[in-house]
């Protein structure tokens, strides 16, 4: 890929993605173990595409994907805790989860006017928690509770763990969701991989009793995590078949069973 700056800002990201996520047929994904329910009849044609001129790649991912799924429920019972909760109180929230996971590419970006062009622009993920898995190539930068945007250096053997917006509504703004973004600022390659967990589609999600202050009320509505998902996420993929299917119906009126339809 040649790299390639438009000067739009609001479609200069610099980077290659391939994403997959959450598919209640694909035997890897084990549906039926996690919940004790067969597949919804009516979902029939997966939710991910594979290539099949490189049967690895799939391998490889799923196999990444089965060792940070449980490795971010350990920290989700650790985040129970935290709350003072019982270890296991958010399990039922995370049966079959929403999840995503992104390979990305990032060329070498040239400057034109004296700044590093953007790889990524910034933005909070619309998720509970995010696992990223960097190389070594440092490129990472985390806006600070003062407004200044600070590296977040690749180490080895480690991840970087951003809170979501889904985490930010449950704790009433206690944890606050990670503003971040990417500028590959050394002239390589760079190569990373989020993973994206976000409680069950059908789980209603509201603010915890514990992050709510005496005489004071929670800051935001209870909400299905689902529909959310859907409301926030597809207006922004306009290419997605779902968007174009509904293209006429409200986004406000649109519902996670859409997208399985």
């Amino acid at each position: 890929m040649d790299a390639h700056v438009q000067k739009n800002p609001a479609i200069r990201d610099i980077k290659e993605a391939f994403t997959m996520g959450d598919c209640v047929i694909e035997p890897e994904q084990d549906y039926l173990g996690k919940t004790g329910r067969q597949p919804p009849s009516h979902i029939t044609k997966p939710q991910n595409i594979w290539p099949s001129s490189a049967p690895w790649w799939r391998d490889g991912l799923y196999q990444y994907y089965n060792n940070v799924l449980p490795l971010a429920m350990k920290l989700v019972r650790i985040f129970a805790l935290a709350f003072d909760l019982s270890e296991t109180d958010f399990d039922d929230h995370f049966r079959f989860p929403i999840t995503g996971m992104r390979a990305l590419y990032y060329p070498p970006t040239p400057t034109d006017d004296g700044e590093p062009s953007v790889g990524l622009g910034a933005h909070a993920d619309f998720s509970w928690l995010t696992f990223v898995l960097q190389d070594s190539v440092p490129a990472l930068e985390v806006l600070n509770q003062d407004g200044v945007w600070v590296d977040a250096p690749p180490k080895p053997g480690t991840f970087v763990c951003n809170v979501g917006q889904y985490l930010e509504r449950q704790s009433n703004g206690r944890f606050q969701a990670t503003v971040h973004r990417v500028r590959n600022r050394t002239g390589r390659e760079r190569y990373s991989l989020p993973f994206f967990l976000t409680p069950d589609p059908d789980v209603d999600l509201e603010v915890l009793d514990c992050c709510v202050d005496d005489g004071e009320g929670p800051k935001y509505e209870k909400i299905n995590v689902g529909d959310l998902y859907i409301q926030k996420v597809l207006p922004a993929r306009s290419k997605h078949p779902t968007s174009i299917k509904y293209q006429d119906v409200p986004p406000e009126e649109w519902t996670y069973d859409l997208l399985l339809t």
